[in-house]
């Protein structure tokens, strides 16, 4: 199931959003969709045939669609690709960026990944690039994780193991 939340008088007015684990984006769209034609159906929206909703916001005129997902990639992180990552997105119009603690440093390798469609692109299509950014990503921090062993990835294990370990005999 879907965690929904519809945020009332926003700088959009209106804004909904669905979060699911996993590579779920489909079946996030799919929520929001249904909520969207709830909404619609009860009330008066702005809305212009061949520009889509009406928002004090430019650039969420249209269908306002964001897409967002939360990454780990301490692969990645460990062998210095993430730069490189980050830049590769930004020329195609996908913002990757760490999330950080008080003391600025990245938290856990997490990384927020958020895409906005340009206005001409429909939303399937910007679910099917978004889809295909994440598959390459995945198997970019996979294909990093089997071929680098670093110290650091050893330490790592080590820790996961020894955490375990005391887990079992703990009980």
């Amino acid at each position: 199931p879907c965690s929904m939340s519809v945020m009332l008088c926003e700088e959009n007015h209106i804004s909904l959003q669905c979060i699911l684990a996993g590579r779920a984006l489909s079946e996030a769209y799919a929520s929001v969709s249904r909520v969207e034609g709830q909404l619609d159906e009860r009330f008066n929206i702005a809305f212009a045939e061949g520009l889509g909703y009406l928002s004090p916001s430019p650039l969420n005129t249209g269908s306002g669609l964001q897409i967002s997902t939360l990454l780990c990639l301490p692969s990645m992180t460990e062998a210095g690709q993430i730069d490189r990552l980050i830049k590769g997105l930004s020329e195609i119009g996908v913002s990757l960026r760490a999330i950080l603690n008080e003391k600025g440093h990245n938290v856990g390798s997490l990384f927020y990944m958020n895409y906005r469609p340009q206005f001409h692109q429909g939303e399937a299509s910007a679910l099917a690039f978004v889809e295909g950014i994440l598959s390459t990503i995945i198997s970019e921090e996979r294909s990093v994780q089997h071929t680098s062993v670093s110290p650091a990835a050893e330490q790592r294990a080590d820790r996961i193991m020894r955490a375990i370990g005391t887990l079992h005999h703990a009980l």
